[in-house]
């Protein structure tokens, strides 16, 4: 557990020295509270070169390349990410079928907006798969523990204190998801599953449900309406990440996958 810690502040360090200069590519967005393409050129970036940085410095470079090109399609891979897909669904439906939450589908929709923002997305989730999955896990190798896989997604969700509309629940939910994602990851040992399920989350939600994501509004096909004030259950304009829904079926799913998960100790 030791080395979690001062592994991420030495990532966060380095990152915050690197994203100085991109601020200003995003500065001007910063009050519209959307995950637009500059704020994704800030934060990607820096991450990207911090990334390969720590690859080359912790002598990952070649077991990344490996875990890349090893054989991840199988019945039980496509079975996760099929929970990939059925997780934020289910919380849609739930949360429309219970007149919580009004989601309808726009009139002209902007297609390349949809695609431009699909590979935003993708790439985005790759970037914290290697992160908060791939770097910590290799590290630890033979010390792999529940505390760890805990440890590491606490510090997952801190990564998202200062997104706007932050909430409690919205952290709860950021933490069970980052224990979700790593018990995905060490289940299958790919680095592309856990990327798959990451970015299904966050396209889904965003693109396609219309919510918002982590507090941050992103174009959609649906527009997304409140018809409750319960704050507890719809999440209010943190999105569904705010929602105790949100908690259960994170919980459920990763109480399923942590049964066969091993650890070292």
């Amino acid at each position: 557990m030791n080395k979690i810690i001062p592994l991420f502040l030495k990532i966060f360090f380095l990152q915050f020295i690197i994203s100085i200069p991109f601020f200003f590519i995003a500065f001007k967005d910063f009050p519209k509270k959307a995950f637009t393409v500059n704020l994704w050129i800030s934060t990607f970036f820096p991450e990207l070169i911090c990334g390969i940085y720590f690859l080359y410095k912790l002598n990952l470079i070649k077991a990344f390349r490996a875990n890349l090109l090893s054989k991840f399609w199988s019945f039980k891979n496509l079975k996760i990410i099929s929970i990939g897909i059925f997780i934020p669904t289910a919380i849609s439906l739930i949360l429309n079928y219970f007149n919580l939450i009004n989601t309808n589908l726009i009139k002209d929709i902007d297609y390349l907006e949809i695609v431009i923002f699909f590979f935003l997305l993708l790439l985005s989730a790759f970037m914290e798969e290697i992160f908060f999955r791939f770097i910590p896990y290799n590290i630890l190798k033979n010390e792999l523990s529940l505390k760890n896989v805990l440890l590491t997604s606490l510090i997952f969700s801190c990564f998202h204190l200062f997104n706007p509309n932050f909430n409690i629940i919205g952290l709860i939910n950021i933490f069970v998801a980052g224990v979700f994602l790593s018990l995905i990851y060490l289940k299958t040992n790919s680095i592309i599953i856990s990327t798959i399920v990451h970015f299904l989350w966050n396209f889904l939600i965003g693109c396609i449900y219309g919510s918002n994501i982590s507090g941050l509004k992103i174009y959609s096909i649906s527009n997304y309406s409140f018809i409750s004030n319960n704050k507890i259950l719809t999440g209010v304009d943190f999105g569904f990440e705010g929602s105790i829904i949100t908690t259960l079926m994170f919980s459920i799913f990763s109480l399923v996958l942590i049964k066969p998960a091993t650890f070292s100790k």
